[in-house]
C-alpha cells in the first residue's frame, strides 16, 4: 500500500489548484531563458528513457563473473507547480530491467522524490506531505555498487512517507503560534526495516514567538516531542522544552541564547533528564554569504552545527560541521534532491531571471544537469539502514563552478556514527559495530564540446570502517558523452570502471559500456 501512496499526492494537492492550471505545458528552455514568454505556474513533464548496459560482471562476483546485456525501460513523470493554495515538486520513475542471458533476473524498481503543501483553511490550517522511494545498501559492510541494474543482494528498495498537518496564526495580537504534527512511516524490501520491522515516527512541535519592548530583542518558546515505535515493541522518546532570546546586534549579525530541559530514553529504556543551554550566532555580510554557528548542551551531550554558504554568478560553495542525534527513518521521508542539485539551485539565486521564480529555477537546474550528464542525487555513501537513533558527527564540503564550456562539481563527506547504549536488540549495522566511520568524495567535470554535446568525467570513492577491522572500499570512474538531439530528446554513451573490496572476503571488478535515450513530452 505504501508504494502506491505517491499516486495520491498530486491528486490531493490538485484539489487546491484551479483546473486550467494543470493543463499548462512545459516552456522550452530557450523561451524561459530569453524571457520571451513567462513560465507557467505548473509544469507537468512525462518522459521515457531507454537504456542499454553491457557489463562483464553482472553478478558483482570476485570469481566466476557473468557478462550480460541489460535493457532498462523507464517511464516517468515530473510535476513542478505552485498556486495560491497548493505547491508540489514530484519526480517519479518506474524502471523495468530485462537481462539478455536470463529472463529470471528481470526485475522492477521505483524511484520517487515528492514534496507538497496544501492550504486547507486560509492562512491557518496547512498540510505538508513528502514521499521518497530509493535504492539503498542494506549494510555498509556488504557489497557496494554504482549501478542499480547490477545484481546485488545487498541492495533494497526503501519507501518512506511523511504527513504533517499544522496550524499557525496570531495569538491576541501578542505572539505568533504554530502547532505541528509530523508522522512518518519507513519500510524496506530487505534488511533492518523489512517485513514486520517497518518503523513509524510521530513528532509534535509547538512554538510561541514574539517581540519585546526592545525592538531588536525577540523571544520564542518551543515544546518538542518525538516518539519512535520500533518493531520490537520498544518505544524511543525524546521530550524538550526550551526558550530562546534573539538579539539583532546589527542588520547582518544576530545572536541567540536558549535554556530549558530535555529528557530521552535512548539508552535502552533508561530515562535521562537534563537541563539544556545553547548559544548561537548568524552572520550575513551580504545576500550571497551566510554563516551560522550554534552549540547546545543536550541530554545526550554536546550538539553543534556550523554552516557556511557562499555564491557568485558562476559558483556556489558550502561547508558544514555538525553533531547531534540522528533518526534516519524520519529523515528518509524528506526526499532531498541531492547535494549537486542544491548547489546549482543556490547559484541561480544570483541570476535575476530565476531569483524570484522557484519553478523556473528548478527547471533550469534540471536542464543543466540533463545537458551535462551530472547526476543530481549522487551520494558519497548511503545512510545507515536502521531504526535506531544514533549520535552522528558529520562534516561536508561541496562546490559547483560553471563556465562557458566547463562545469565542475565536488562533494566531500565524512561521518562518525555512534550507537547510543547497548542497542535495542535490532539486527542492523550497529549490532556488531557500535561505531561506524564513513568517508568519501564524488566529483564531476563536464566539458561542452559543442553547444549540444558534453563530455562528462565522474569519479567516486567511499570507505566504511566498523569494529573488528570490518571495512569496505568502493572506487568508480566513468566517462559519458551526452548529446541533445532536440529540445526534449537527448542521448548518451559511456564507459564505467568499478573496483570494490571488503575485509569479509567480498570484492569485485566491473567494466561496463552504457547507452541511453531520453524523451520528454
Amino acid at each position: 500500500m505504501n508504494s502506491h501512496l505517491f499516486l495520491l499526492l498530486p491528486i490531493t494537492l490538485a484539489i487546491g489548484v484551479p483546473g486550467p492550471a494543470l493543463a499548462q505545458t512545459e516552456v522550452p528552455a530557450e523561451e524561459s531563458q530569453t524571457g520571451g514568454q513567462k513560465p507557467p505556474n505548473w509544469q507537468i513533464t512525462p518522459s521515457i528513457a531507454i537504456d542499454g548496459t553491457y557489463t562483464d560482471n553482472v553478478n558483482l562476483a570476485a570469481t566466476n563473473q557473468k557478462s550480460d546485456f541489460i535493457t532498462r525501460i523507464s517511464p516517468g513523470i515530473r510535476i513542478d507547480g505552485q498556486s495560491a493554495r497548493a505547491s508540489v515538486n514530484l519526480n517519479y520513475q518506474w524502471q523495468h530491467y530485462a537481462y539478455a542471458n536470463s529472463s529470471a533476473r528481470s526485475n522492477q524498481q521505483q524511484s520517487l522524490a515528492a514534496n507538497g503543501k496544501l492550504e486547507l483553511v486560509e492562512q491557518w490550517l496547512f498540510l505538508d506531505a513528502s514521499h521518497n522511494i530509493s535504492q539503498q545498501a542494506v549494510s555498509a559492510f556488504g557489497t557496494q555498487g554504482v549501478g542499480n541494474e547490477l545484481l546485488n543482494a545487498n541492495r533494497t528498495e526503501v519507501s518512506s512517507y511523511r504527513l504533517s498537518p499544522y496550524i499557525q496564526g496570531r495569538l491576541a495580537n501578542v505572539a505568533d503560534y504554530q502547532l505541528r504534527y509530523s508522522g512518518t512511516h519507513t519500510s524496506s524490501d530487505a534488511g533492518a526495516l523489512s517485513g514486520g520491522t517497518a518503523t513509524t515516527t510521530a513528532a509534535w512541535n509547538g512554538q510561541l514567538a514574539g517581540v519585546t519592548p526592545l525592538a531588536l530583542l525577540s523571544w520564542a518558546v518551543n515544546v518538542d516531542n518525538q516518539t519512535i515505535n520500533h518493531s520490537s515493541g520498544f518505544t524511543s522518546q525524546n521530550d524538550r522544552l526550551y526558550g530562546t532570546l534573539t538579539y539583532l546586534v546589527v542588520p547582518s549579525v544576530r545572536l541567540s541564547v536558549s535554556a530549558g530541559s530535555e529528557s530521552d530514553n535512548y539508552l535502552a529504556g533508561v530515562e535521562r533528564k537534563k537541563s539544556t543551554t545553547g548559544l548561537g550566532i548568524e552572520w550575513a555580510p551580504s545576500e550571497r554569504t551566510k554563516v551560522a554557528l550554534k552549540k547546545d548542551r543536550r541530554s545526550f551531550g554536546d550538539a553543534y552545527n556550523a554552516d557556511f554558504t557562499h555564491r557568485t554568478a558562476l559558483s556556489a560553495w558550502r561547508l558544514s560541521d555538525s553533531r547531534g542525534v540522528r533518526v534516519p527513518t524520519a529523515d528518509m521521508a524528506l526526499a532531498s534532491r541531492g547535494t549537486i542539485y542544491d548547489l546549482l539551485y543556490l547559484q541561480l539565486a544570483s541570476d535575476p531571471r530565476f531569483r524570484d521564480n522557484p519553478i523556473a529555477r528548478a527547471a533550469e537546474v534540471e536542464r543543466q544537469l540533463a545537458l551535462t550528464g551530472i547526476p543530481a542525487n549522487a551520494q558519497v555513501f548511503g545512510t545507515a539502514l536502521t531504526s535506531q537513533a544514533f549520535i552522528e558527527r558529520r562534516q561536508m564540503a561541496s562546490f559547483a563552478l560553471t563556465g562557458v564550456n566547463n562545469t565542475v562539481t565536488f562533494a566531500l563527506d565524512r561521518s562518525n556514527s555512534q550507537r547510543i547504549g547497548a542497542g535495542l536488540g535490532l539486527v542492523d549495522d550497529f549490532t556488531n559495530n557500535p561505531e561506524i566511520r564513513q568517508s568519501g568524495f564524488t566529483t564531476n567535470w563536464a566539458y561542452k564540446m559543442t553547444p549540444h554535446e558534453v563530455l562528462t568525467l565522474t569519479a567516486l570513492t567511499s570507505r566504511s570502517v566498523g569494529a573488528n577491522n570490518a571495512e569496505t572500499s568502493l572506487k568508480s570512474l566513468s566517462l559519458r558523452l551526452t548529446t541533445q538531439l532536440g529540445v526534449k530528446t537527448s542521448a548518451s554513451v559511456g564507459l564505467r570502471k568499478t573496483h570494490f573490496e571488503g575485509t569479509t572476503g567480498i570484492g569485485y571488478d566491473e567494466q561496463a559500456l552504457t547507452g541511453a535515450v531520453l524523451f520528454k513530452f
